[in-house]
Protein backbone atom coordinates (compact mmCIF):
# COMPACT_ATOMS: atom_id res chain seq x y z
CA UNK A 1 0.00 0.00 0.00
CA UNK A 2 1.49 3.46 -1.12
CA UNK A 3 1.70 5.95 1.54
CA UNK A 4 -1.20 8.04 2.78
CA UNK A 5 -0.28 11.24 1.14
CA UNK A 6 1.53 9.96 -1.91
CA UNK A 7 -1.38 11.19 -4.00
CA UNK A 8 -2.23 14.54 -2.27
CA UNK A 9 1.50 15.23 -2.80
CA UNK A 10 0.95 14.02 -6.46
CA UNK A 11 -1.63 16.43 -6.88
CA UNK A 12 -0.25 19.18 -5.18
CA UNK A 13 2.30 19.63 -7.10
CA UNK A 14 0.04 18.91 -10.41
CA UNK A 15 -1.66 21.96 -9.18
CA UNK A 16 1.73 23.86 -8.40
CA UNK A 17 2.31 23.25 -12.14
CA UNK A 18 -0.89 24.39 -13.52
CA UNK A 19 -0.53 27.59 -11.36
CA UNK A 20 3.10 28.07 -13.09
CA UNK A 21 1.91 27.53 -16.34
CA UNK A 22 -0.70 29.54 -15.94
CA UNK A 23 1.60 32.14 -14.29
CA UNK A 24 4.15 31.87 -17.76
CA UNK A 25 1.20 32.09 -20.16
CA UNK A 26 0.30 35.35 -18.46
CA UNK A 27 3.85 36.72 -18.62
CA UNK A 28 3.84 35.89 -22.25
CA UNK A 29 0.63 38.01 -23.13
CA UNK A 30 1.53 41.00 -20.93
CA UNK A 31 5.45 41.34 -22.91
CA UNK A 32 3.84 40.16 -26.26
CA UNK A 33 4.95 43.92 -27.23
CA UNK A 34 7.84 44.17 -25.33
CA UNK A 35 11.01 44.64 -27.66
CA UNK A 36 13.39 41.25 -27.87
CA UNK A 37 10.98 39.39 -25.55
CA UNK A 38 11.02 36.08 -26.50
CA UNK A 39 8.18 33.17 -25.58
CA UNK A 40 8.43 31.10 -22.46
CA UNK A 41 7.05 27.88 -21.97
CA UNK A 42 7.23 25.69 -18.55
CA UNK A 43 8.80 22.40 -19.10
CA UNK A 44 7.60 19.26 -17.31
CA UNK A 45 8.07 16.41 -17.12
CA UNK A 46 7.05 13.10 -15.40
CA UNK A 47 8.83 11.83 -12.29
CA UNK A 48 10.58 8.33 -12.60
CA UNK A 49 10.96 6.39 -9.15
CA UNK A 50 13.71 4.98 -8.86
CA UNK A 51 13.11 1.15 -8.34
CA UNK A 52 16.20 -0.42 -8.73
CA UNK A 53 16.61 -1.69 -4.79
CA UNK A 54 17.38 -5.20 -4.19
CA UNK A 55 15.47 -5.46 -1.30
CA UNK A 56 12.33 -3.89 -2.84
CA UNK A 57 8.81 -6.03 -3.20
CA UNK A 58 6.90 -5.96 -6.42
CA UNK A 59 3.91 -4.75 -4.00
CA UNK A 60 6.46 -2.21 -2.88
CA UNK A 61 7.46 -1.30 -6.16
CA UNK A 62 4.24 -0.88 -6.95
CA UNK A 63 3.44 1.65 -4.01
CA UNK A 64 6.29 3.77 -5.65
CA UNK A 65 4.72 4.42 -9.29
CA UNK A 66 2.73 7.38 -10.01
CA UNK A 67 5.17 10.19 -8.55
CA UNK A 68 3.22 13.14 -10.62
CA UNK A 69 4.55 15.90 -12.64
CA UNK A 70 8.03 18.09 -12.12
CA UNK A 71 8.87 21.37 -14.08
CA UNK A 72 12.72 21.15 -15.53
CA UNK A 73 12.60 24.78 -16.05
CA UNK A 74 11.38 27.55 -17.66
CA UNK A 75 12.45 27.97 -21.68
CA UNK A 76 12.60 30.28 -24.10
CA UNK A 77 11.70 29.42 -27.76
CA UNK A 78 14.60 31.34 -29.07
CA UNK A 79 16.28 29.90 -32.68
CA UNK A 80 20.07 30.79 -32.85
CA UNK A 81 19.97 30.20 -36.47
CA UNK A 82 17.47 32.36 -37.05
CA UNK A 83 19.28 34.90 -35.12
CA UNK A 84 22.42 34.61 -37.04
CA UNK A 85 21.14 34.99 -40.32
CA UNK A 86 19.36 38.20 -39.08
CA UNK A 87 22.38 39.71 -38.01
CA UNK A 88 24.24 39.19 -41.20
CA UNK A 89 21.88 40.71 -43.25
CA UNK A 90 20.68 43.50 -41.23
CA UNK A 91 24.56 44.97 -41.17
CA UNK A 92 24.07 45.19 -45.22
CA UNK A 93 20.57 47.01 -44.53
CA UNK A 94 22.30 49.45 -42.18
CA UNK A 95 24.79 50.05 -44.71
CA UNK A 96 23.28 50.36 -47.97
CA UNK A 97 20.07 52.70 -46.47
CA UNK A 98 22.78 54.96 -44.78
CA UNK A 99 24.71 55.04 -48.37
CA UNK A 100 21.58 56.02 -50.04
CA UNK A 101 20.75 58.93 -47.47
CA UNK A 102 24.08 60.43 -47.78
CA UNK A 103 23.82 60.33 -51.71
CA UNK A 104 20.68 61.93 -51.69
CA UNK A 105 21.78 64.39 -49.41
CA UNK A 106 24.89 65.00 -52.09
CA UNK A 107 22.01 65.01 -55.00
CA UNK A 108 20.21 67.44 -53.00
CA UNK A 109 23.49 69.96 -52.92
CA UNK A 110 23.70 69.61 -57.26
CA UNK A 111 20.41 70.73 -57.80
CA UNK A 112 20.16 70.23 -61.37
CA UNK A 113 20.30 66.49 -60.56
CA UNK A 114 16.65 66.02 -60.81
CA UNK A 115 14.47 65.32 -64.32
CA UNK A 116 13.39 69.22 -63.95
CA UNK A 117 15.83 71.49 -63.58
CA UNK A 118 15.19 74.53 -61.42
CA UNK A 119 16.39 77.97 -61.49
CA UNK A 120 19.73 77.39 -59.83
CA UNK A 121 20.82 74.14 -61.12
CA UNK A 122 23.88 74.10 -63.23
CA UNK A 123 23.10 72.80 -66.07
CA UNK A 124 20.28 76.28 -66.44
CA UNK A 125 22.96 78.35 -65.66
CA UNK A 126 25.16 77.18 -68.39
CA UNK A 127 22.20 77.60 -70.80
CA UNK A 128 21.44 80.92 -69.83
CA UNK A 129 25.81 81.92 -69.83
CA UNK A 130 25.28 80.74 -74.11
CA UNK A 131 22.04 82.78 -74.74
CA UNK A 132 23.20 85.75 -72.89
CA UNK A 133 26.56 85.26 -75.21
CA UNK A 134 24.68 84.47 -78.02
CA UNK A 135 22.67 88.00 -77.85
CA UNK A 136 25.63 89.66 -77.11
CA UNK A 137 26.87 88.57 -80.38
CA UNK A 138 24.22 89.29 -82.56
CA UNK A 139 24.48 93.44 -81.21
CA UNK A 140 27.55 95.69 -80.85
CA UNK A 141 30.30 94.79 -79.09
CA UNK A 142 30.16 98.00 -76.67
CA UNK A 143 26.75 97.27 -75.63
CA UNK A 144 27.28 97.46 -72.51
CA UNK A 145 24.17 96.54 -71.19
CA UNK A 146 24.46 92.80 -72.76
CA UNK A 147 27.94 92.56 -72.28
CA UNK A 148 26.71 93.12 -68.08
CA UNK A 149 24.14 90.13 -68.67
CA UNK A 150 27.13 88.05 -69.51
CA UNK A 151 29.27 88.86 -66.76
CA UNK A 152 26.48 88.97 -64.69
CA UNK A 153 25.61 84.73 -66.13
CA UNK A 154 29.17 84.02 -65.48
CA UNK A 155 28.69 85.81 -61.71
CA UNK A 156 25.62 83.59 -60.46
CA UNK A 157 27.97 80.25 -61.86
CA UNK A 158 30.82 80.96 -59.94
CA UNK A 159 28.69 81.44 -56.54
CA UNK A 160 26.73 78.96 -57.56
CA UNK A 161 29.96 76.23 -57.46
CA UNK A 162 30.76 78.51 -54.46
CA UNK A 163 27.56 77.65 -52.61
CA UNK A 164 27.52 74.13 -53.77
CA UNK A 165 31.07 73.59 -52.54
CA UNK A 166 30.26 75.18 -49.26
CA UNK A 167 26.99 72.75 -49.30
CA UNK A 168 29.24 69.88 -49.75
CA UNK A 169 31.55 70.61 -47.11
CA UNK A 170 28.65 71.01 -44.54
CA UNK A 171 27.65 67.83 -45.37
CA UNK A 172 31.19 66.35 -45.14
CA UNK A 173 31.29 67.93 -41.65
CA UNK A 174 27.68 66.53 -40.79
CA UNK A 175 28.74 63.16 -41.81
CA UNK A 176 31.98 63.13 -39.57
CA UNK A 177 29.75 64.09 -36.67
CA UNK A 178 27.44 61.10 -37.51
CA UNK A 179 30.01 58.92 -37.82
CA UNK A 180 31.74 59.83 -34.09
CA UNK A 181 27.65 60.03 -32.81
CA UNK A 182 27.68 56.33 -34.06
CA UNK A 183 31.38 54.82 -32.95
CA UNK A 184 30.08 56.06 -29.34
CA UNK A 185 26.90 54.10 -29.63
CA UNK A 186 28.99 50.93 -30.96
CA UNK A 187 30.89 52.01 -27.65
CA UNK A 188 28.05 51.95 -25.36
CA UNK A 189 26.60 49.16 -26.56
CA UNK A 190 29.99 47.24 -26.39
CA UNK A 191 29.97 47.88 -22.59
CA UNK A 192 26.02 47.28 -22.10
CA UNK A 193 26.56 43.97 -23.37
CA UNK A 194 29.62 43.12 -20.99
CA UNK A 195 27.75 44.37 -18.13
CA UNK A 196 24.81 42.05 -18.66
CA UNK A 197 27.65 39.31 -19.63
CA UNK A 198 28.68 40.04 -15.90
CA UNK A 199 25.12 39.68 -14.78
CA UNK A 200 24.30 36.16 -16.66
CA UNK A 201 27.35 34.95 -15.65
CA UNK A 202 26.67 35.68 -12.06
CA UNK A 203 22.89 34.05 -12.21
CA UNK A 204 24.05 31.14 -14.14
CA UNK A 205 26.60 30.53 -11.03
CA UNK A 206 23.50 29.78 -9.25
CA UNK A 207 21.35 28.24 -11.19
CA UNK A 208 24.09 26.14 -13.14
CA UNK A 209 27.05 26.11 -10.52
CA UNK A 210 27.68 22.41 -11.34
CA UNK A 211 28.13 22.45 -14.81
CA UNK A 212 30.49 25.62 -14.55
CA UNK A 213 32.52 24.14 -12.08
CA UNK A 214 32.77 21.03 -14.24
CA UNK A 215 33.76 23.21 -17.31
CA UNK A 216 30.14 21.94 -19.28
CA UNK A 217 28.51 24.90 -20.96
CA UNK A 218 25.53 26.35 -19.85
CA UNK A 219 24.29 27.59 -23.26
CA UNK A 220 20.74 25.97 -24.13
CA UNK A 221 19.84 25.29 -20.55
CA UNK A 222 17.85 26.97 -18.01
CA UNK A 223 19.05 30.62 -17.70
CA UNK A 224 18.12 34.40 -16.59
CA UNK A 225 15.54 34.90 -19.91
CA UNK A 226 15.07 38.51 -19.33
CA UNK A 227 18.77 39.25 -19.19
CA UNK A 228 19.35 36.87 -22.38
CA UNK A 229 16.66 38.96 -24.23
CA UNK A 230 18.09 42.42 -22.82
CA UNK A 231 21.16 41.58 -24.02
CA UNK A 232 20.08 39.76 -27.60
CA UNK A 233 18.06 43.26 -28.37
CA UNK A 234 21.74 45.16 -27.83
CA UNK A 235 23.29 42.52 -29.63
CA UNK A 236 20.90 42.83 -32.76
CA UNK A 237 21.43 47.26 -32.65
CA UNK A 238 25.61 45.95 -32.68
CA UNK A 239 24.26 44.25 -35.75
CA UNK A 240 23.24 47.77 -37.66
CA UNK A 241 26.62 49.03 -36.97
CA UNK A 242 28.90 46.51 -38.19
CA UNK A 243 29.75 42.63 -39.55
CA UNK A 244 29.73 41.11 -36.33
CA UNK A 245 29.97 36.77 -35.25
CA UNK A 246 28.70 35.83 -32.04
CA UNK A 247 29.45 32.92 -30.28
CA UNK A 248 28.37 31.49 -26.77
CA UNK A 249 30.44 30.81 -23.80
CA UNK A 250 30.69 28.17 -21.58
CA UNK A 251 29.34 29.95 -18.87
CA UNK A 252 27.10 31.94 -20.57
CA UNK A 253 28.78 34.99 -21.64
CA UNK A 254 28.78 35.84 -24.99
CA UNK A 255 32.17 36.54 -27.34
CA UNK A 256 31.15 38.90 -30.61
CA UNK A 257 33.53 39.66 -33.34
CA UNK A 258 33.37 42.95 -35.63
CA UNK A 259 35.54 43.19 -38.30
CA UNK A 260 37.59 40.16 -37.38
CA UNK A 261 38.77 42.17 -33.99
CA UNK A 262 36.94 40.42 -31.00
CA UNK A 263 35.06 43.60 -29.48
CA UNK A 264 33.48 41.51 -26.34
CA UNK A 265 34.54 38.34 -25.02
CA UNK A 266 32.58 37.44 -21.30
CA UNK A 267 34.11 40.51 -19.43
CA UNK A 268 36.37 41.77 -21.45
CA UNK A 269 35.73 44.50 -24.21
CA UNK A 270 37.61 46.32 -27.09
CA UNK A 271 35.76 49.82 -28.33
CA UNK A 272 36.43 52.06 -31.19
CA UNK A 273 39.17 55.15 -30.86
CA UNK A 274 37.02 58.09 -30.81
CA UNK A 275 39.23 60.60 -29.50
CA UNK A 276 38.11 63.07 -26.32
CA UNK A 277 35.85 65.21 -27.91
CA UNK A 278 34.06 65.17 -31.31
CA UNK A 279 36.09 68.92 -32.48
CA UNK A 280 39.60 66.28 -32.04
CA UNK A 281 37.98 63.48 -34.02
CA UNK A 282 36.51 66.47 -36.72
CA UNK A 283 40.35 67.84 -37.07
CA UNK A 284 41.99 64.41 -37.31
CA UNK A 285 39.82 63.93 -40.26
CA UNK A 286 40.88 67.05 -41.78
CA UNK A 287 44.66 66.11 -40.94
CA UNK A 288 44.58 62.95 -42.57
CA UNK A 289 42.38 64.25 -45.57
CA UNK A 290 40.14 59.92 -44.16
CA UNK A 291 38.86 58.78 -41.76
CA UNK A 292 41.46 56.30 -39.86
CA UNK A 293 39.17 53.95 -37.87
CA UNK A 294 41.00 52.18 -34.86
CA UNK A 295 40.22 49.76 -31.85
CA UNK A 296 41.20 50.85 -28.63
CA UNK A 297 44.01 47.39 -28.91
CA UNK A 298 45.69 49.56 -31.92
CA UNK A 299 43.50 47.13 -34.45
CA UNK A 300 42.77 48.97 -37.97
CA UNK A 301 38.93 48.68 -38.04
CA UNK A 302 38.37 46.79 -41.27
CA UNK A 303 34.47 46.44 -41.60
CA UNK A 304 32.97 44.41 -44.23
CA UNK A 305 29.57 46.18 -43.65
CA UNK A 306 26.93 48.20 -41.50
CA UNK A 307 26.37 51.89 -41.18
CA UNK A 308 30.11 52.29 -39.83
CA UNK A 309 31.09 51.75 -43.03
CA UNK A 310 28.93 53.41 -45.00
CA UNK A 311 30.05 56.58 -42.80
CA UNK A 312 33.54 55.83 -43.37
CA UNK A 313 32.92 55.15 -47.39
CA UNK A 314 31.23 58.45 -47.89
CA UNK A 315 33.63 59.94 -45.76
CA UNK A 316 36.81 58.21 -47.69
CA UNK A 317 35.19 57.52 -51.03
CA UNK A 318 37.42 59.25 -53.58
CA UNK A 319 37.15 57.30 -56.69
CA UNK A 320 39.76 57.66 -59.08
CA UNK A 321 41.41 60.63 -57.09
CA UNK A 322 42.06 58.38 -54.34
CA UNK A 323 45.08 58.06 -53.03
CA UNK A 324 45.42 55.46 -50.80
CA UNK A 325 46.55 55.35 -46.84
CA UNK A 326 42.60 55.52 -46.13
CA UNK A 327 40.87 56.59 -48.81
CA UNK A 328 39.09 53.91 -51.19
CA UNK A 329 37.73 54.16 -54.72
CA UNK A 330 33.63 54.78 -53.36
CA UNK A 331 32.24 57.59 -54.97
CA UNK A 332 31.53 59.77 -51.66
CA UNK A 333 31.53 62.99 -50.78
CA UNK A 334 35.16 63.45 -51.32
CA UNK A 335 34.53 62.47 -54.94
CA UNK A 336 31.65 65.28 -55.67
CA UNK A 337 34.07 67.69 -53.70
CA UNK A 338 36.78 66.98 -56.07
CA UNK A 339 35.56 66.52 -59.05
CA UNK A 340 33.53 70.21 -58.01
CA UNK A 341 36.59 71.67 -57.40
CA UNK A 342 38.09 69.96 -61.09
CA UNK A 343 34.90 70.92 -62.98
CA UNK A 344 35.21 74.97 -61.35
CA UNK A 345 39.04 74.67 -62.57
CA UNK A 346 38.44 73.37 -65.95
CA UNK A 347 35.81 75.41 -67.36
CA UNK A 348 37.22 78.88 -65.77
CA UNK A 349 40.42 77.62 -67.87
CA UNK A 350 38.73 77.10 -70.57
CA UNK A 351 37.18 80.41 -70.93
CA UNK A 352 40.62 82.27 -69.86
CA UNK A 353 42.20 80.78 -72.42
CA UNK A 354 39.69 81.11 -75.26
CA UNK A 355 39.73 85.08 -73.90
CA UNK A 356 43.40 85.35 -74.84
CA UNK A 357 44.96 85.01 -70.96
CA UNK A 358 48.56 83.24 -72.51
CA UNK A 359 49.10 86.96 -73.96
CA UNK A 360 48.06 89.24 -71.37
CA UNK A 361 46.63 88.18 -67.47
CA UNK A 362 44.15 91.06 -67.96
CA UNK A 363 42.18 88.94 -70.50
CA UNK A 364 41.41 86.28 -67.45
CA UNK A 365 37.29 85.86 -67.03
CA UNK A 366 37.65 84.24 -63.95
CA UNK A 367 40.15 83.96 -60.95
CA UNK A 368 40.91 82.33 -57.55
CA UNK A 369 39.96 84.84 -54.33
CA UNK A 370 43.19 85.04 -52.34
CA UNK A 371 45.23 83.97 -55.61
CA UNK A 372 46.28 80.39 -56.81
CA UNK A 373 44.64 77.92 -58.57
CA UNK A 374 40.99 78.05 -59.37
CA UNK A 375 38.44 75.67 -57.58
CA UNK A 376 35.06 75.37 -56.70
CA UNK A 377 35.86 77.01 -53.56
CA UNK A 378 37.35 80.47 -54.34
CA UNK A 379 36.10 80.48 -58.45
CA UNK A 380 35.00 84.31 -58.78
CA UNK A 381 35.12 86.88 -61.93
CA UNK A 382 38.06 88.70 -62.49
CA UNK A 383 39.41 92.39 -61.53
CA UNK A 384 39.70 93.00 -64.91
CA UNK A 385 36.06 91.55 -66.18
CA UNK A 386 34.56 93.62 -63.08
CA UNK A 387 36.49 96.87 -64.17
CA UNK A 388 35.35 96.44 -68.27
CA UNK A 389 31.94 94.03 -68.75
CA UNK A 390 32.69 94.44 -72.73
CA UNK A 391 36.71 93.49 -72.51
CA UNK A 392 35.68 89.94 -73.41
CA UNK A 393 34.34 91.49 -76.93
CA UNK A 394 37.95 92.83 -77.76
CA UNK A 395 40.13 91.25 -80.53
CA UNK A 396 43.78 91.40 -80.55
CA UNK A 397 44.96 93.68 -82.97
CA UNK A 398 48.66 92.29 -84.57
CA UNK A 399 49.89 95.60 -85.91
CA UNK A 400 49.31 97.46 -82.74
CA UNK A 401 49.56 94.93 -80.07
CA UNK A 402 46.86 95.86 -78.25
CA UNK A 403 42.26 94.60 -78.29
CA UNK A 404 40.43 97.03 -79.67
CA UNK A 405 36.68 96.48 -80.37
CA UNK A 406 35.69 94.72 -84.15
CA UNK A 407 34.13 96.59 -86.73
CA UNK A 408 31.44 93.94 -85.84
CA UNK A 409 30.83 90.81 -83.68
CA UNK A 410 30.42 88.06 -86.43
CA UNK A 411 33.33 85.50 -85.89
CA UNK A 412 34.70 87.64 -83.28
CA UNK A 413 35.77 87.06 -79.77
CA UNK A 414 32.05 86.51 -78.15
CA UNK A 415 31.46 83.83 -80.91
CA UNK A 416 34.42 82.10 -79.82
CA UNK A 417 33.66 81.72 -75.95
CA UNK A 418 30.39 80.68 -77.22
CA UNK A 419 31.75 78.04 -79.87
CA UNK A 420 34.80 77.01 -77.49
CA UNK A 421 32.34 76.37 -74.31
CA UNK A 422 31.60 73.01 -76.18
CA UNK A 423 35.70 72.41 -76.75
CA UNK A 424 36.30 68.75 -74.79
CA UNK A 425 38.33 69.05 -71.86
CA UNK A 426 39.78 66.55 -69.78
CA UNK A 427 38.64 66.46 -66.00
CA UNK A 428 40.50 64.64 -63.14
CA UNK A 429 42.99 62.51 -63.72
CA UNK A 430 41.26 60.45 -67.14
CA UNK A 431 37.87 61.07 -65.25
CA UNK A 432 36.12 62.34 -67.92
CA UNK A 433 36.65 63.93 -70.86
CA UNK A 434 34.37 66.32 -73.06
CA UNK A 435 32.53 69.24 -72.89
CA UNK A 436 32.30 71.32 -69.52
CA UNK A 437 28.53 71.53 -70.21
CA UNK A 438 28.48 67.82 -70.90
CA UNK A 439 30.14 66.84 -67.52
CA UNK A 440 27.08 68.42 -65.94
CA UNK A 441 24.79 65.22 -67.06
CA UNK A 442 27.98 62.76 -66.56
CA UNK A 443 28.24 63.73 -63.00
CA UNK A 444 24.49 63.60 -63.01
CA UNK A 445 24.77 59.77 -64.00
CA UNK A 446 27.61 58.80 -61.56
CA UNK A 447 25.17 60.05 -59.13
CA UNK A 448 21.94 58.48 -59.94
CA UNK A 449 23.42 55.04 -61.13
CA UNK A 450 24.53 55.01 -57.64
CA UNK A 451 21.85 55.77 -55.96
CA UNK A 452 19.55 53.30 -58.13
CA UNK A 453 22.25 50.56 -57.27
CA UNK A 454 22.64 51.55 -53.40
CA UNK A 455 19.06 51.42 -53.14
CA UNK A 456 18.20 48.26 -54.65
CA UNK A 457 20.49 46.51 -52.47
CA UNK A 458 18.74 48.10 -49.83
CA UNK A 459 15.42 46.47 -51.09
CA UNK A 460 16.51 42.94 -51.37
CA UNK A 461 18.69 42.68 -47.99
CA UNK A 462 15.15 44.86 -46.91
CA UNK A 463 13.37 41.83 -47.83
CA UNK A 464 15.57 39.13 -46.96
CA UNK A 465 15.67 40.74 -43.21
CA UNK A 466 12.05 41.35 -43.29
CA UNK A 467 11.48 37.40 -44.26
CA UNK A 468 13.65 36.63 -41.69
CA UNK A 469 12.07 38.44 -38.64
CA UNK A 470 9.02 37.07 -39.61
CA UNK A 471 10.06 33.80 -39.62
CA UNK A 472 11.88 34.61 -36.36
CA UNK A 473 8.59 36.21 -34.97
CA UNK A 474 6.52 33.23 -35.82
CA UNK A 475 8.96 31.22 -33.95
CA UNK A 476 10.02 33.44 -30.81
CA UNK A 477 6.59 36.09 -30.73
CA UNK A 478 4.29 35.93 -29.04
CA UNK A 479 0.56 34.64 -30.42
CA UNK A 480 -2.16 35.34 -28.80
CA UNK A 481 -4.12 32.51 -29.87
CA UNK A 482 -1.32 30.02 -28.98
CA UNK A 483 -1.56 31.67 -25.73
CA UNK A 484 -5.15 31.32 -25.34
CA UNK A 485 -5.11 27.75 -26.21
CA UNK A 486 -2.27 27.65 -23.29
CA UNK A 487 -4.44 29.52 -20.81
CA UNK A 488 -7.45 26.96 -21.67
CA UNK A 489 -5.54 23.77 -21.40
CA UNK A 490 -3.39 24.95 -18.05
CA UNK A 491 -7.09 26.12 -16.82
CA UNK A 492 -8.53 23.32 -17.13
CA UNK A 493 -5.65 20.84 -15.70
CA UNK A 494 -5.86 22.94 -12.68
CA UNK A 495 -9.36 22.45 -12.07
CA UNK A 496 -9.21 18.36 -12.82
CA UNK A 497 -6.02 18.75 -10.45
CA UNK A 498 -8.27 20.78 -7.58
CA UNK A 499 -11.32 18.38 -7.91
CA UNK A 500 -8.88 15.21 -7.51
CA UNK A 501 -7.08 16.95 -4.30
CA UNK A 502 -11.04 17.03 -3.06
CA UNK A 503 -11.63 13.23 -3.82
CA UNK A 504 -8.15 12.28 -2.12
CA UNK A 505 -8.96 14.19 0.62
CA UNK A 506 -12.18 12.85 1.28
CA UNK A 507 -11.14 9.00 0.66
CA UNK A 508 -8.29 10.21 3.19
CA UNK A 509 -11.55 11.15 5.61
CA UNK A 510 -12.86 7.74 4.85
CA UNK A 511 -9.70 5.95 5.77
CA UNK A 512 -8.95 7.80 9.07
CA UNK A 513 -12.91 8.26 10.19
CA UNK A 514 -14.45 5.83 9.43
CA UNK A 515 -12.63 3.05 8.85
CA UNK A 516 -13.23 0.40 11.23
CA UNK A 517 -16.32 1.62 12.50
CA UNK A 518 -18.42 -0.65 9.93
CA UNK A 519 -21.06 -3.26 11.58
CA UNK A 520 -20.72 -0.80 15.31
Amino acid sequence: MRASFLGLEVQKRSVQMAQKGLDITGNNLSNANTEGYVRQRLDVYAEYANMRGAYLTKSAKLGLSGQGVFASGVSQARDDYLDKRFRDNNCFVAEYDQKAAIMEEVETVFTNFSDTFDDMGMAVQFDNLKSALRKYAEDSPDREELASLVRNQCYNITKLFNQQHMDLEALEEQTIYDLHCTLEDANSLIQEIVEYNREIVDDYSILAADNIYNGISVTGGYGPNELLDARNVLIDRLSELGDIHVEDNFDGSVKITMGGVTIVDGKKSTIFVTNSTYEEFRDKFYENRCTMLKFTDGTMADLGSGSIKAYNDMLNGNGPYSTGGGQNAEYGIAYYKRALNEFAGSFAGLMNRLNGIERSEDRAMFAATGGGDIDASNIRISESWLQEATMIAKIYNEETGEYDFPVNLDGDAVNQLLLGMDDPVTIGEADYYGSTYDFVLFLNNRLAQNIEFTNKQCEMYTETTTSLLNSRDAIMGVSDTEEGVNMLNYSKWFNASSRMLTTLDEALDTIISKMGLVGR
